[in-house]
């Protein structure tokens, strides 16, 4: 529930929450590895707790997102989470 108040956007996202963002999925996974990271960013159940992150207000991913999680080595994320979508 928590990840579901996270709302990423290039109007309302601050530096701030985006460097609270890398830090958190870098440590995501550093303790559950990328591959369990992902298994749980496709559950179909966890999928309101991701969409603000991946989409922000968008029903595509946002660019911010793109760029964020491109820049920490993570964008394969945000298309497991757009691919998850269409499952």
């Amino acid at each position: 529930m928590v990840l579901s108040t996270i709302l990423l956007d290039k109007i309302q996202t601050t530096v701030s929450t985006g460097n609270f963002v890398k830090h958190l999925f870098h440590e995501l996974v550093k303790h559950m590895g990328e591959e369990n990271l992902s298994y749980y960013v496709k559950d179909p159940s966890l999928k309101d707790a991701f969409e603000g992150i991946f989409f922000g207000n968008n029903q595509k991913p946002s660019n911010f997102s793109v760029d964020l999680f491109s820049s920490i080595g993570l964008d394969g994320l945000i298309y497991t989470f757009q691919n998850s979508l269409t499952l």
